[in-house]
Parts: structure tokens; C-alpha cells; sequence
């Protein structure tokens, strides 16, 4: 494609923060071409009849769910059908085969392929894999139009980029992709990876909780099994950043919502990170405390297996399993040169594994080898 100079990361909003970043980087791995930056959220919603439209559409197909405020007014318009026909207009506006070399997507949520232009999509879940959580009521999948959508996505992308097994695994076997099609990849962390600094010593087990849903995020369990802990260890400390629930109590602090960098620090001092979670598409708050050297405590579901290696980078435990997690916490408390043991290597899998760098080296050697037009990355 001698021509075509532009690539596209096409993204919904700002969140999940890799959706800001990924621009960055694809301009670092590909500095002879223009990234064009398509926020698709942004550009319905200016788009006034479009926006209008699509809030028609929610308000019909979630009408049920809006009564019941199971679901807020933003996300009914985006999951609407809708929303995802003004989306294919708007990507369709923006990208041609003749200036474009392929497009990069962010998260599965919506389907930015346009006919011509090689199509990558990046995400860390895919919606069928909610059926692995415990728990999952079969009747909160989204609508057999969304999953459709979804199907089509993965069948038309050239390659789709996912950060954990278990979502590969679902886009394989659930949507029916070819797995040579299909490639784990990892996160980086949301932070510069050289800004962390590595935790140091013992502070007498103190354990930091980092996650803004508290209750899908296991928080409740944490507390539970902490509070069962410091009655045998009166030393031990948690940390809860992130979010504000009602809980206190002896050696408990909630620090609410943080920056990136206080998160950071507050990690720096901790022992322990620990994050029971019921369900999770990924977690980036674990690869963060992984570079931070602490061992981490997650529930065997999800993406978790794939970077808590039991005994060796922190433990697994069981989803919803108070006893399990007590004793697992009472343990590393107890057994501190094997927990800072874990610690160092987690550090050692996140820098090998989970770095933007290592990241976006993997992703672009696939883009390059689909694309074969002798126009390599510069891979940083």
C-alpha cells in the first residue's frame, strides 16, 4: 500500500485508559505514518441526529432495563443498535482503502471494519465469556443482535488481539474464530512501567484492595477475611483505594478515588495486593502491583491464572470463598521470606511479559507479518 499513510485506532471514549494510550504507541511503532484518532463516542454524539437516533433506539430495545435502573441512559444508547449503525457510518467516513493501511480497534464493543482496510481489533473481553463467572444470570447476555455483531467482528478481522486465554479461548470456541487468527498479547500497565518503584522490605502485612466496583471486585469478601485475619495479626493493614464503601474499622483505610501516581505510592508500600474479584474481563490494577513487586491474591476465574502463578508470583483462590482467602492471607503474613519470594517475581513476569513495550512488540509483528508490504514497525 505505498499510498495509503494513515493507520486509525478507532475507540469508544477514554475508558478503559489503554484506549488514550494505544494512540501513543502506534505513533511510536509506525513514526512514517499519520495515526488518525476516531473516537467514535464523540463523534455520534456531535453528530446530533445520529446522537437522537440512537437514544430512540436504546430507549426501545432497554426499555425494560431503563424502568428498572439496571442500566443508565449512556449505556442504553451505546448498546443500542442504533449507536452501532452510526458507528459504521462515522468509521466509514473517516478511513478509505486508498489513504489507510489498516485500522486498530479498541475493545469489541462495536464494529469499526470497513471494506478494503485491514481491520485489527484489540480487546481484553468478549461478551460470552461472562458465562464463566459464577454466578452470571443467563438472562443478563446482552441481545442475540449484539452478539451477532460480535460473531461478524471477530470473522472479519484480520487478526483479533486479546489480553488473557480465557477471552481467546471464548472468541475461539464461543464465536466459532480461527484460533491462527487469534493471539494473546497482554497489557501494559497504566502507568509508565519505569515510574514504579519496586516495593522494598516488610511492612508488617499491609494489604491494598485497588478497584472501583467494590462488590464485583470481591471487596466485601477482603474485609471479611481481614477482619478474621488481624485477630491473630494484629499488625496486618488494608488499603482500600479506589472506591468509598461504608466498611471500617481496626487497621482499615479507605482512600476513595487516587490518582495514578498516589495509587503508585501506595502500593510502593504495601505487602500485598489482593483483589477477590467475582468477575473480571482483565485488571490491569494487578499487572501494576505485579511491577510494584508484590505478590497478589486473585480468584481462579478469567484472566487471573494467566499472571498469578500459584506459589510462585502470589495465590489463587476460590470466587466468593472467605475461609479460602483467610487462610491463603494468613499464610503470607505468616511465611514472609516465601511472600516477598512471590513479589520478586511477579516483578520479573511483568517486566518479561506484561510491558507496553513487550505489548506492542507482539502486536505489531503480527500487523506487519498480515500486512506484508515491507513497511515494518520500528517496534519503539
Amino acid at each position: 500500500m505505498p499510498d495509503a499513510h494513515f493507520v486509525a485506532l478507532v475507540r469508544q471514549g477514554d475508558r478503559p485508559r489503554v484506549n488514550t494510550r494505544l494512540g501513543g504507541l502506534l505513533a511510536q511503532a509506525y513514526p512514517q505514518a499519520t495515526v488518525d484518532d476516531i473516537d467514535v463516542l464523540d463523534a455520534v454524539r456531535h453528530a446530533r441526529i445520529d446522537w437522537a437516533r440512537a437514544a430512540l433506539s436504546g430507549a426501545v430495545v432497554s426499555a425494560r432495563a431503563l424502568a428498572t435502573r439496571r442500566i443508565g441512559t449512556k449505556r442504553a444508547i451505546v448498546a443500542s443498535p442504533g449507536y452501532r449503525r452510526a458507528v459504521r457510518r462515522v468509521v466509514a467516513s473517516r478511513v478509505h482503502p486508498a489513504t489507510h493501511r489498516f485500522t486498530l480497534q479498541s475493545q469489541s464493543l462495536f464494529d469499526g471494519t470497513v471494506e478494503g482496510v485491514p481491520h485489527f481489533v484489540y480487546t481484553d473481553h468478549a461478551h460470552l465469556a461472562n458465562l464463566g463467572y459464577p454466578g452470571f444470570d443467563r438472562a443478563r447476555l446482552a441481545s442475540r443482535q449484539f452478539l451477532a455483531m460480535e460473531a461478524r467482528l471477530y470473522a472479519a478481522a484480520t487478526m483479533v488481539f486479546t489480553r488473557s486465554e480465557h477471552v481467546r479461548d471464548t472468541i475461539v470456541h464461543g464465536y466459532g474464530c480461527d484460533p491462527d487468527r487469534v493471539a494473546v498479547i497482554g497489557v501494559g500497565p497504566n502507568v509508565d512501567s519505569a515510574t514504579i518503584a519496586p516495593h522494598e522490605g516488610w511492612y508488617g502485612g499491609r494489604i491494598v484492595f485497588v478497584g472501583v466496583d467494590w462488590e464485583r471486585k470481591g471487596g466485601p469478601d477482603l474485609v471479611a477475611a481481614f477482619r478474621r485475619l488481624r485477630r491473630d495479626h494484629p499488625s496486618v493493614r488494608l488499603d482500600i483505594v479506589g472506591c468509598s464503601p461504608g466498611v471500617g474499622g481496626d487497621g482499615i483505610e479507605v482512600h476513595g478515588r487516587r490518582s495514578l501516581s498516589e495509587v503508585s505510592r501506595l502500593m510502593a508500600s504495601a505487602d500485598i495486593f489482593c483483589l477477590p474479584t467475582l468477575a473480571e474481563p482483565f485488571g490491569v490494577a494487578y499487572i501494576e502491583a505485579m511491577h510494584a513487586g508484590l505478590p497478589v491474591v486473585g480468584t481462579r476465574l478469567g484472566a487471573v491464572p494467566d499472571f498469578v502463578l500459584a506459589g510462585r508470583t502470589g495465590q489463587l483462590v476460590t470466587p466468593g470463598d472467605v475461609d479460602d482467602l483467610h487462610r491463603t492471607l494468613a499464610g503470607m503474613v505468616t511465611d514472609v521470606d516465601a511472600t516477598l519470594e512471590m513479589g520478586r517475581h511477579a516483578r520479573e513476569l511483568a517486566i518479561e511479559r506484561y510491558d507496553w513495550g513487550v505489548v506492542m512488540h507482539a502486536m505489531t509483528t503480527h500487523i506487519d507479518r498480515c500486512l506484508g508490504d515491507g513497511h515494518p514497525a520500528t517496534h519503539g
